[in-house]
């Protein structure tokens, strides 16, 4: 592996090795989240920006940093980089990365990573790739997980912010054998033209949901299972556990599916999934396994070590969907709920 500095050109962003000379036009790109979050500047001024980048990257040997250019306009619109490049162990990481606000959802983080991650793969032969970021950062956990990336464990009180409060550091990565199917889906979201899909697997996004998801979420629990939670169940299920509830949405903001987890009052390191839906129609299209991501990246920022669920002994395509996840059967309750309500209850362990 080299990873010298090179210029990716994509259809909405090129990638450009860094100079002094955008260190005025990258200090605009700044805001107080990006501050907080991220290890970049201290002041988000053309000086700082030099600073950084000198401190950070110049004096290192293992450290590409690149300006990110919106093709139709020439503007600089954020940056990222290669880092910590382990040339032995081919792996590396990619980060830290940050998009202007004016154009975050916009395609640049994606085809930023999409370019990136093809260069590390493909050319300079990488076998891993790590992502870090801050648990608290809901946009980032979910960009990474949209791409592609596994969550693989937290870094407890890791670093401090900028505000001097501690930080627990979420680790991702993407390996090589992973590649060619996250290559697949990233070049028919980015590109669906050239890479034409079924429809109606392109362009869900995972996010927390909202009180007003309520409605929606009683559809779709009526379409996965024919009936379900009541309205009046799900506003308590809001109520009691809403940073554990996490929906999947279409580009015309359709909800169609829907996690729901808790954390024992016992003992606060084991969480459970309590529900997962998606409306029939999308079912069998990968969205159960990004939802199932997403909470278990929650989870985890809540320190849970160990994550429990139960499923019918009969439903053994549910049983095998856990399996492939990494959950294994435990134990087989011939009354879970009841005289005549077997369940399996299934673990998944956190690394």
């Amino acid at each position: 592996m080299n990873f010298e500095p090179v210029t990716f050109e994509g259809y909405y962003i090129r990638l450009v090795p860094f100079h002094d000379n955008y260190a005025t036009q990258l200090a605009k790109t700044g805001n107080a989240q990006m501050m907080y979050y991220t290890y970049g500047p201290r002041e988000w001024t053309p000086r700082g920006i030099h600073t950084y980048i000198s401190q950070r990257f110049t004096k290192l040997s293992d450290g590409v940093p690149l300006v990110i250019i919106k093709q139709s306009t020439n503007e600089v619109i954020g940056f990222a980089a290669f880092i910590h490049i382990k040339r032995e162990n081919s792996r590396l990481e990619i980060g830290p990365i940050w998009i202007a606000e004016a154009h975050q959802g916009s395609p640049a983080f994606t085809e930023s990573m999409y370019m990136m991650l093809k260069h590390a793969f493909e050319t300079e032969g990488a076998r891993r790739v790590d992502f870090t970021c801050d648990s608290c950062n809901i946009r980032s956990k979910m960009a990474l997980l949209k791409i592609g990336a596994t969550m693989e464990g937290i870094i407890r009180k890791d670093v401090l912010r900028t505000d001097k409060s501690v930080r627990d550091t979420i680790v991702f990565g993407i390996i090589d054998t992973d590649w060619p199917e996250i290559r697949k889906k990233l070049q028919i979201h980015l590109y669906p033209d050239q890479y034409p899909s079924l429809p109606g697997t392109r362009h869900i996004s995972i996010r927390p949901a909202r009180l007003d998801d309520v409605p929606s979420l009683v559809e779709v629990e009526k379409s996965a299972f024919g009936q379900g939670y009541s309205s009046a169940n799900i506003r308590q299920y809001y109520d009691l556990f809403g940073d554990l509830l996490y929906l999947a949405e279409t580009e015309d903001a359709r909800i169609v599916g829907y996690v729901l987890a808790g954390i024992t009052t016992v003992n606060s390191q084991i969480g459970w999934i309590l529900s997962l839906g998606v409306r029939s129609e999308y079912q069998g299209k990968g969205i159960g396994k990004q939802l199932m991501s997403a909470i278990h990246v929650q989870l985890c920022v809540h320190n849970c070590r160990e994550i429990l669920l139960t499923v019918h002994p009969n439903k053994d395509s549910v049983i095998q969907f856990y399996e492939k996840i990494g959950y294994t059967k435990q134990q087989l309750c011939s009354d879970y709920f009841g005289l005549g309500a077997p369940r399996y209850v299934m673990q998944f362990l956190v690394r």
